[in-house]
Formats: C-alpha cells, structure tokens, sequence
C-alpha cells in the first residue's frame, strides 16, 4: 500500500535527518521558502492573460510545510507561521450559509466593500461569495466527491470557514490544512488515513484579475481552492503535481468558459521535456524552477477525462488513498476503461501536437483544442501549439541530431534536457522516404519514439511507433506521397512509482536518411560487425560500400575514411577512443547503412 511505503520513507528520512540534521532542515526549508517566497514576492511572473505570477494559490507549498513542520527551520518556521495559522481579523464579522461561514471585516486593511443591496444586513461581496461557494458544494457533491472533514468548534462553527483578506495583488486564495485527522467521517466507503481539515483564504480584491471580472476571479478560484480541500479531506499525501494539475483541471469543469487556467498551458507546451509528473520538493534538488508544469499538467487530465469520464479524476483520487500517483491512474484506466497509463501517455503526447477538435484526428482530440490554439497563438512567449526542438527539412542527404549541445559542424543539437514522461518535438518536412533511427546514450536507456505522419489536406494523422531494429529505435517511412508532414516525438515513458527521484535527463542522438526501397538499399543481413563490444578493433565483414564514419554520442565524426570495397573483412582501430557507444555510417553507391559499435574495455 502507498500509505505503508509513505510512511516507512518518512521513517528513513527521519532516521537520516537525525544523523545530518542541519543539511537535511536547511534544504527543505530553503526549498520551500523559495517556492513561497517566488509567490509572495510576485517572482518568476508570467505573462498569459495578463496575470502576475504563474501559480494561483500556496496550499501545495503550505501542505508540505505542515507535514515537515518539525524538521523547519526557525527562518522557515518564522516564515510560514503566519500562514498556517487562521488569520486574526480586525473587527471580525462572520456571515453563514448552509454549508460555508465567511469570516470578514468591514474596517482596515482587509474590508471588503460595505455596500448591501438587499439589506440582509451582509454585505454583497460576502453574499457573491456565498451563492459561488455554495454551488461549488454542490457542483463537487454531486460528482460524488467527499466533501472536506468538519473542524468542530475550530472557527466558531462546524461549517468550512472562509476568511476574506488582503491577500494582495496576484493572490486569488489558499487552502490551509490544519488538522490531521486520519479517516474522514464525511465518506462511508473510503477509509482515508491521512485526511486534513482545513480552512480557506480568499481575497477581499480581485480587480487586479482582468480581463477576467471579479465575479469569475471568484468562482474559478473558488472551484480550484475547494478541490484542495476536498483532496485534503481524502489524501494529503500527494504531490503537488496532481494536486495542482487536478485543481487546474476542476476550473472549467465546474466552471467552463471563463479559461482562467488558459495562462498555465503555456508552461506544458513550451517545455514538453519537462517531466509531465514533476513535483518541485526538496527530494528532487530543483527547487521551484519548472512548477509551472503543476498547473500546466491540467491538460492532460482534460484529455484523460474526455477519452474515458469526467469522473475518472475522482476514481483516480480515491485510488490514491492507497497508490502512487501514476499507478493510481493505470488502475483505475485497466479496472474501468479498458486501458491503460502507457497508452494515454503516447496519445496525449500525439494529442499537444495535433491540437484539433476535428474529428477525423481523433482519438488525439480536444472539444475546445481551437480555444487552446487561439490562446497559444497569441500569448507572449508561446509558439501557437508545442514547442519543437529542431525543424528538419530532409533533401536525401543524411541529418543528424545530438540531443546535447555541443560544438560540431556536422550535427544540430538539443538542449540536453529530457526527463521522465517527458518529450521532444521534431518538425520534419521532405519529399522522399526516410527513415530515422534513434540511439540512446546509455544502455538500458527508457527512451522510446513516435513519428506522426499528417495529411493536412483530409485531416488525418498516423501514429507509427519506433522499433529496435539492429540496436537501434527506428521509424521508416515508404509512403510519402500519401502525407505532406511530419513529428518526431522522442519521448520517455518511466516514473518512479513514488514520485520522489531525481529529474535527471536522457540523452540520446538520432539521424534521418533516406529510406530506400526494394533493391536500391543494404542487405544488412550481409553487414557483420565484430566482436562486440569490442576492445582495441572492430571488423566489418561484407562488401558493396567504401566510405565509414564513427561518430560518438555526441554527434562528433571521430573517425572517418575510404574503405576498400574489394576486401571481404576490414579492421577498424579504436584504440584511441573512449568507452561508450558509437554510430557507424557506412556508405556506398546503393545507399548508407547505420550500425552501432559500443566500445568497453
């Protein structure tokens, strides 16, 4: 059970955290104050729709604090204390409706507008906030999600407390977790074992929120906001990923058409090579630095949800009481749906490329893909769709890719980054066959590849999936006068169960040559190399090509010559390499034949 494996890995931790105690508080703390400070400080801004920063709310960097409160820092501790605890407010009114008490003044920093147009003696912005919340209750609650455990007496009441405040400019709210409680009482088939009471923070000001009016500012912050509480009154010990992403995703669900969540795309689709399940914690020595990609991911459930049901997001929940994150999503898609994570993985990866709502793309479809679309066209620092790496135009002479950069006049490089659930877009256009072949660095590497094949003119694409073929991971085309584009993904489908690894890249380098058919290309089945892996010198026994090239992982020629096309055998030192794997271009009149030679000694 995850639960048994959370808590044995908080035992370790805790066991190491005694023997190094200052190294093992500083980082964490360190870590999350810099993700709090990011948001208080209005860093890191984004510019979507105008919006000051790239994260709506704390309550994922405020969990995370509540749970590691004993190994803070006292800067850390200093830091979050004001946040943990329930705000003190001057002169504080409390307005009920059936569900929710909202905690307010009319005095000071923190008033909200005085006026009440129906003299019920509450003031409008309090009741506009009552009637959103209150259809959010229900909205949640009638998806069949647990609602969040009560607090007792904590707030002057048994219902959610919500507490309107200064939370300045940028702030929409923020989801407090205060209690542990285990099981939460409000569900009678789960048995939770880490669910939270909470309470809330919203604004007192959403002016700042254009162009979006205060009215939605509201009500999507209120939907996103009251997930969390509903998550915390499930299982709090979940990453910020799928708290965030899920949260996202809850927007225009409850709420459609607003598009508030429109401005986190921008951190999916500009950076596909960012893990899809990156958690920014103090286990993955990152920081705060991609946590864009927390709200951003809400369009993979978006996708998730269309393909299978909108409420699969709280099967998925539920799963978690007892499952990793991503092993809680293969589940429940094998148990109910017939399917599973592998398989959404690469359609969705096809489906940020295809961003169509057309129906002859489908499966790889969005209903609103020409509203993501517009929205990707016309922000600032957003490509219109996914971000591609290189863009190849193949004339028949062989391309070559190294995903690291380097200095070499024979390839183009990448930017060295790839990490788990993570890809890499290739634009290709050409007037022949070609075929890519792809080679990881490293052995045993997770690296695998798609190409996508478009005929833009009858709206179709076809998925063809990378083979090991001779070492290599290869995709051919033969029927190019049938398509006029084409994507190369080069994707890593690994997770680690936990979520809690290192984000280390793969690398790998790939080249496009001509895919010649029938009688005009190699029999590679006449191609020998030997002994591999080799030593001091390698052979290559058969004929009908006279010019090789060696070339290592980072695309670099280190060797190159004339062979002699009369010998049946010919040697090749390498004596003067370095360990590792290596390409071998072999050349002749009927075409280039790629072999790999991994040198060990």
């Amino acid at each position: 059970m995850k639960t048994k494996l959370y808590y044995l890995l908080l035992t370790l931790l805790f066991l190491g955290y005694n023997q190094n105690s200052f190294s093992q508080d500083t980082e964490l703390s360190n870590s999350l104050m810099n993700q709090m400070n990011e948001v208080t400080n209005q860093t890191n801004k984004s510019v979507g729709l105008n919006k000051p920063i790239t994260r709506n709310c704390i309550t994922s960097i405020l969990l995370e604090a509540k749970k590691n409160w004993d190994k803070l820092t006292p800067q850390a501790i200093s830091l979050f204390s004001p946040y943990i605890a329930r705000p003190v407010i001057t002169n504080e009114q409390i307005g009920c409706s059936t569900n929710f008490c909202f905690h307010y003044t009319l005095s000071g920093a923190d008033a909200v507008p005085s006026v009440d147009t129906n003299s019920n003696g509450f003031p409008d912005y309090v009741d506009q906030m009552a009637s959103v919340f209150e259809n959010v209750w229900t909205q949640y609650q009638t998806r069949s999600y647990t609602m969040p455990p009560l607090d007792g007496t904590a707030g002057g009441s048994n219902k959610y407390d919500v507490y309107i405040i200064n939370l300045g400019s940028g702030r929409y709210g923020s989801v407090t977790p205060d209690i542990l409680i285990g099981n939460n009482p409000q569900s009678s088939s789960l048995t939770e074992v880490d669910a939270y009471t909470s309470f809330m923070k919203m604004n007192n000001n959403y002016s700042w929120a254009t162009p979006i009016t205060t009215d939605n500012a509201i009500k999507v912050t209120a939907a996103h906001e009251f997930f969390h509480a509903v998550q915390l009154g499930t299982s709090s010990s979940n990453t910020n990923f799928i708290m965030e992403a899920t949260a996202a995703w809850s927007e225009d669900e409850i709420y459609p058409g607003i598009d508030d969540n429109f401005q986190y795309l921008r951190d999916i689709f500009s950076t596909p090579d960012i893990a899809l399940n990156y958690n920014s914690s103090s286990f993955d020595g990152n920081g705060a630095t991609y946590n864009g990609h927390w709200y951003g991911a809400w369009i993979f459930f978006r996708y998730l949800s269309e393909k299978t049901n909108p409420d699969i997001i709280r099967q998925i929940y539920n799963n978690t009481i007892n499952l990793y994150e991503i092993p809680a999503i293969n589940d429940v898609l094998t148990s109910n749906y017939s399917s599973n994570f592998n398989t959404i993985l690469k359609n969705y990866l096809t489906s940020i490329d295809v961003l169509s709502s057309t129906a002859t793309y489908a499966p790889y479809t969005y209903n609103r893909a020409t509203a993501y679309k517009n929205y990707l066209t016309n922000c600032t620092g957003c490509y219109g769709g996914v971000y591609y790496e290189k863009a190849f135009n193949f004339s028949g002479s062989q391309l070559l890719h190294s995903s690291i950069t380097t200095t070499s006049t024979t390839s183009t490089f990448g930017n060295g980054r790839l990490m788990r659930l993570g890809a890499d877009y290739f634009d290709i256009t050409t007037n022949q066959n070609f075929k890519v072949r792809c080679l990881p660095t490293l052995a045993g590497s997770p690296i695998q590849t798609i190409l996508l094949k478009y005929n833009l003119t009858t709206g179709i694409v076809s998925k063809v999936e990378g083979q090991l073929i001779g070492g290599y991971i290869e995709t051919s085309v033969g029927d190019f006068q049938n398509y006029n584009a084409y994507t190369l993904i080069v994707y890593r489908p690994d997770y680690v169960a936990n979520n809690q690894n290192n984000l280390n890249s793969e690398q790998y380098v790939f080249d496009i040559t001509q895919n010649i058919l029938l009688n005009d290309s190699f029999n590679e089945d006449n191609i020998v190399l030997f002994p591999s892996p080799c030593n001091s010198e390698f052979f290559i026994q058969g004929k009908s090509f006279n010019n090789y090239q060696l070339i290592n992982s980072l695309g670099q020629i280190v060797k190159n010559s004339k062979l002699d096309e009369n010998l049946e055998t010919q040697k090749i030192s390498v004596l003067d390499l370095s360990e590792g794997i290596y390409y071998l271009k072999l050349s002749g009149l009927n075409g280039v034949s790629n072999k790999k030679i991994v040198v060990k000694r």
